[in-house]
């Protein structure tokens, strides 16, 4: 048995973070610490031998190297800076890290400090393209790390890891207060590894906006590679994927002709881009398709036999179908939804507009919540000072609906309702009475006890008691 196997036993899952993290990532992190160190060692030294701007192995700056399936950009070194004069402290130049945002250009990189023209601690930090860095607190110094242990990576090296590789998934926001709300981050990261993503929620969690940010994301902020629809009961096949539309002839007669529907007309853009970009190559655009309310839409009838095709284990030409109007095609060329296309339903858990999303369509999305209280921080940018007591009122609300019989998480009041705050001046008693309460009154109809209940809410959305709230109406 040799020493990754020893090793496999030793740590076989530990957390998740991209995925499931197996020992195989903590030992190739250390390797290649090992060498990374190494060589900057030998660069930042006084004698000057051996320099090197790539590792062994290693051809390209990015990605160079791809460890638990994320891919890292390392550089060790450029023309005419090769460390600090003093050899203390530290410096730009070497690192290695990963793209946080597409859109922002940001990246989380490790760096390194050194003491006497060696490493002596490696610090985490997020760099922005005006090259600054944000220190994210976490340093970890070079002899606690025991990269030269022939025995399993220590806690040291696996906590370094996983706090590095946490902000891949958004997880890493929360731990240094950067961001409140759930990060669009770790949702485009679900997004790309199961390519069908289904964000249901509360109403007013902001579904619809993170699916947009997820989308910008994705496709580097380029609109022209995302599309948008919202479904609703009377929308059908014809509308989604192609059927037949009346047309005036130059006769002025009316007749019918076969047109592509909104959906097809994405993925052939996509499809164009693909084949420009080359049909393998990882550099083609990304394109998002974005359905909004998509519970809202008789399912089977939108798909058809796209319940095929939309599998994402059939992506590409393995997932090719005959449309229903096959038959007036003028080729034969069947339809397929290519690979770089990926898909974003919004859905409000309470909708009884639709009594269920398709259970055959439901196993081919990953269903990710949107709760409201991850939601908070797009109060903040809108509401300015105003916005902690928003928050407030808005967890003491929910709090009261949770306590309901009947009543669950999913009818809680999402920020969004909130944000009407800016053109009320503030009038808390104005969103109540516009706003909130009808809402409110929805949820309850019908329930023993109404009124009392809803007294019972606004009390808690004032913070007063509920004799005071009585009196106040």
């Amino acid at each position: 048995m040799d020493k990754q196997d020893e090793f496999k036993e030793v740590l076989p899952f530990i957390g998740e973070s991209h995925g499931i993290v197996e020992a195989d990532c903590y030992i190739e992190f250390r390797e290649f610490l090992m060498e990374f160190v190494k060589q900057a060692n030998i660069n930042n030294s006084q004698e000057k031998k051996e320099r090197k701007t790539k590792l062994k192995g290693m051809t390209k700056i990015y990605p160079a190297l791809v460890i638990g399936g994320i891919s890292y950009k390392v550089e060790m070194i450029n023309t005419g800076h090769y460390g600090p004069k003093s050899g203390n402290g530290s410096i730009k130049l070497p690192y290695f890290g990963y793209k946080y945002s597409e859109v922002e250009n940001t990246w989380i990189n490790i760096r390194a400090i050194f003491e006497n023209f060696e490493v002596k601690e490696l610090k985490i930090v997020k760099w922005h393209p005006d090259g600054h860095d944000d220190d994210l607190g976490f340093l970890y110094s070079m002899k606690d790390l025991e990269l030269d242990s022939e025995q399993e990576p220590n806690d040291v090296l696996v906590q370094f890891y996983n706090n590095f590789i946490s902000f891949y998934n958004g997880e890493g926001d929360s731990m240094t207060g950067e961001v409140t709300g759930q990060s669009v981050n770790k949702f485009k990261n679900k997004l790309l590894s199961s390519r069908n993503l289904i964000l249901r929620g509360a109403p007013g969690t902001g579904k619809t906006y993170l699916a947009r940010q997820i989308a910008r994301e994705l496709t580097g902020g380029n609109e022209e590679q995302i599309g948008f629809v919202q479904f609703h009961p009377s929308y059908d096949y014809t509308d989604f994927l192609e059927g037949l539309r009346p047309v005036s002839n130059d006769d002025g007669q009316i007749g019918f002709e076969l047109q592509d529907g909104i959906f097809k007309q994405f993925c052939e853009k996509a499809k164009t881009a693909q084949k420009i970009g080359g049909r393998d190559n990882e550099a083609v655009p990304n394109f998002v398709f974005i359905i909004d309310e998509i519970n809202r839409g008789e399912i089977s009838k939108i798909f058809g036999e796209l319940f095929f095709s939309i599998d994402p284990g059939y992506r590409g030409r393995d997932g090719e179908v005959s449309t229903q109007y096959a038959n007036l095609h003028e080729t034969d060329e069947k339809f397929y939804i290519p690979k770089n296309v990926y898909i974003i339903g919004t859905m409000n858990d309470i909708d009884r507009s639709v009594d269920t999303f398709d259970f055959a369509m439901r196993r081919r999305f990953r269903f990710v919540e949107v709760t409201a209280e991850s939601q908070l921080s797009m109060l903040d940018e809108t509401l300015g000072d105003g916005a902690e007591e928003a928050k407030a009122r808005l967890l003491r609300l929910n709090q009261a609906i949770s306590e309901i019989e009947g009543l669950n998480s999913h009818y809680h009041i999402g920020p969004s309702y909130f944000l009407a705050l800016k053109d009320l001046d503030f009038n808390y008693d104005l969103l109540w009475s516009d706003y909130l309460q009808p809402l409110l009154e929805d949820y309850l109809r019908g329930a023993y006890d109404e009124a009392e209940k809803l007294a019972g809410l606004k009390a808690a959305y004032s913070n007063e008691s509920k004799v005071e709230a009585d009196e106040t109406d």
